[in-house]
């Protein structure tokens, strides 16, 4: 998913990833193996560490540079601190949540100018069709295969914000878990052993994997009236959220 990142971020992503469990590397050494000329590592290290906190990269005379974080913690969310920053992450999450009616509007909602959005748009519908979707420009739908354009979203509220509970509002949350109550309720045929164990288990990953599982799903059939005349109906939506069960539940 970082090959969708600006230039610029695609450059911090591959300082992270390369500094990532290591010790004091020199920049040098970051150089040669990221490809990213030395001079880049040493502007961007402050830019870097503007956005990243609490992790931080260190820099010593001496030594190099390390990347610190608390080993308590994920490093993964220094991943989502990067796609936070990025321009084109926004202009999918938005296009994937909104229906804009025009450029006009999609780019006055993104504080950007329209030339830059459309300027985005371009270079990602040069990436994604290797995800199985592409934006329309004219009608700023998303278009392509759905299980595909469902994967790619599932895995990016997760990359992006970790837990489901930073990106949905208490409400919808809420709505989240009677959504999936009243789906078990019609399906209890899926209340195995296994699956119990699922649903009692008190892992905050995986109760955010299948929420987010659910909002995809929930969106899709929302935006889905936009692209057809056909109407989510009920057994669709109940089709939806075992598709999502089946991603997430163990196996």
């Amino acid at each position: 998913m970082e090959e969708l990142l600006e230039s610029s971020l695609l450059k911090h992503y591959e300082i992270i990833s390369f500094l990532l469990d290591k010790e004091w590397v020199t920049i040098k050494q970051v150089a040669e193996e990221t490809r990213i000329p030395a001079r880049t590592i040493r502007q961007n290290i402050g830019t870097i560490n503007q956005y990243i906190a609490p992790a931080k990269i260190e820099s010593s005379q001496r030594y190099g540079i390390r990347l610190a974080y608390d080993s308590a913690h994920n490093p993964l969310y220094i991943y989502a601190a990067i796609y936070r920053q990025s321009t084109r992450f926004l202009i999918l999450e938005q296009i994937f949540l909104h229906h804009y009616l025009s450029i006009a509007q999609f780019s006055e909602a993104l504080f950007i100018s329209e030339s830059t959005l459309k300027r985005h748009m371009q270079v990602l519908n040069q990436i994604l069709p290797h995800y199985g979707f592409h934006i329309d420009t004219q009608t700023l739908d998303i278009i392509g295969d759905e299980k595909k354009i469902h994967f790619f979203y599932y895995t990016y509220l997760l990359e992006r914000y970790w837990f489901i509970d930073d990106f949905l509002p208490q409400d919808e949350l809420k709505l989240i878990a009677a959504i999936i109550s009243e789906f078990f309720a019609h399906y209890p045929t899926l209340t195995t052993p296994d699956t119990s164990l699922f649903l009692l288990s008190t892992s905050y990953a995986r109760r955010s994997s299948f929420a987010s599982n659910a909002t995809v799903a929930g969106t899709r059939l929302k935006m889905r009236p936009r692209q057809s005349k056909m109407q989510p109906s009920r057994q669709n939506c109940a089709n939806q959220l075992h598709a999502a069960i089946r991603l997430t539940a163990p196996h």
